[in-house]
């Protein structure tokens, strides 16, 4: 379900943008992506669908697929955004030199702690990892949950922000003051404002407060966990 919801927002994404793309060679990669998110989805789905648990052989599988897409997706956000913009494909923190990936990172950042604490306060263990194992550094339902939320929360604000072509900066290895609190004030009013959620208008918060809930009635088999999924 968590890969489901992210190969769904991130061909959301895309779909969102090649509506507005003006080159139409753009438009057509764009698309293409979107067609690689919806074929690897479908991949993924008939994977899980007679498994009754991830073991270590099937999570290598389904992360093989994400980790196809995810290429895919990166590589079509590198063309949307240009060659002005820097971006020399997803780079993770500590590895990332240009402000559009340390922009991602940060985002990435601010949603990882919101989620780890609304997990703590559902009453769930952030250690409990379905796709990602839980090792020293990592706690695998915080990753786990966060994979369906970057593109929706995170990428549509940094890949506007290239869009509108705001300043950003870095000092050093790091986002300069300036390009973060003018991001940090972008992504707060993006988790603030509200999103159709199962027909109603919700919050970032209010989704994840609904969706663990739902995580905590399938852990206790009363029901089944759906993923987020924007209303693009």
């Amino acid at each position: 379900a968590f890969l489901d919801g992210k190969l769904r927002n991130s061909a959301g994404l895309l779909r969102v943008r090649a509506k507005h793309a003006v080159d139409p060679a753009l438009r057509d990669t764009l698309l293409q992506a979107k067609l690689t998110m919806a074929d690897a989805r479908r991949t993924v789905l008939a994977a899980g669908a007679n498994a009754e648990r991830v073991d270590s052989t099937l999570r290598a599988q389904l992360m093989g697929h994400e980790g196809h897409a995810a290429r895919v997706y990166w590589q079509a956000i590198a063309a949307m955004l240009g060659a002005d913009a820097g971006f020399p494909g997803r780079r993770r923190r500590g590895a990332a030199h240009d402000a559009v990936n340390c922009c991602l990172n940060y985002g990435y950042g601010v949603l990882y702690q919101r989620i780890e604490r609304a997990v703590i306060l559902a009453g769930l263990s952030p250690r409990l990892g379905f796709l990602h194992v839980a090792g020293p550094k990592r706690v695998g339902l915080v990753w786990d949950l966060i994979e369906e939320h970057r593109a929706f929360w995170i990428d549509k604000v940094v890949t506007a922000m290239v869009s509108r072509h705001e300043p950003m900066a870095l000092n050093g290895a790091r986002l300069d003051e300036a390009t973060r609190r003018r991001l940090l004030g972008h992504v707060l009013g993006h988790l603030g404002a509200t999103t159709v959620w199962r027909g109603e208008h919700r919050t970032f918060d209010e989704v994840l407060a609904g969706q663990l809930a739902d995580l905590a009635k399938a852990l206790a088999g009363e029901g089944s966990y759906r993923p987020f999924v924007a209303r693009w």
